[in-house]
């Protein structure tokens, strides 16, 4: 069966994985209530600092689900599969203000990278190994029954055997990110969550109220 494993939800500065994480900052800034939430981690991952702010919360959200998933899914067998609203907006309108403005600061080429919202999906790829399928949708609202329809679609033609599926929303200082891990279980699947988009609505709904 396929089952949701865990989930982590990143909002509002605050960091949850089920029960195992709580991370919280009191940083007014963003960029630093990200960086004390890495901290808090415990990562050492110096890319971290050149991503922009959508990608970095998705990285946080990411590493604190799989540092609390323990899987034997081979890499090459792991997928990214994300939606958001804004795509990468909030790092496009960034990037156009220091390149068009008179008197600003000219971005770092490097920024360039991330107006693609893709990119994320790299990012959190290349940090885990995965090897699998990736794709990125962008919509007004979270699609459930598209995305589990997709990614469910993949397990039975066994392209995949795990993945990080979910919403990673960032726009403008507003943040919201849910990440789910999901995996074909065979053993004790009544343990977990089965892949539906009934219980994917379900938990991101129960979250997203904490």
């Amino acid at each position: 069966m396929i089952c949701i494993k865990q989930s982590s939800f990143l909002n509002d500065k605050h960091l949850q994985v089920g029960k195992k994480l709580n991370i919280n900052s009191s940083r007014v800034e963003m960029v630093e209530a990200l960086k004390e939430i890495y901290q808090g981690l415990n990562v050492s991952y110096p890319k971290f600092f050149k991503m922009d702010k959508m990608s970095k919360s998705a990285f946080l959200a990411a590493e604190g689900l799989m540092s609390c998933c323990n899987t034997l899914v081979e890499k090459e067998k792991i997928g990214v599969f994300l939606m958001n609203k804004s795509a990468s907006l909030d790092t496009d309108e960034n990037y156009f203000e220091k390149t068009f403005t008179p008197g600003e600061i000219k971005p770092n080429p490097a920024l360039f990278v991330y107006t693609l919202p893709n990119i994320m999906l790299g990012e959190l790829s290349i940090r885990h190994g995965f090897k699998g399928e990736q794709a990125m949708w962008i919509g007004d609202q979270f699609d459930v029954q598209n995305l589990v329809n997709y990614v469910t679609l993949l397990f039975e033609e066994q392209r995949i055997n795990g993945a990080i599926v979910g919403w990673v929303e960032f726009y403008r200082g507003v943040q919201n990110v849910f990440l789910s891990w999901v995996e074909r279980i065979s053993d004790n699947p009544e343990a977990f969550a089965e892949f539906t988009s009934k219980n994917v609505e379900s938990i991101y709904n129960k979250i997203n109220r904490v």
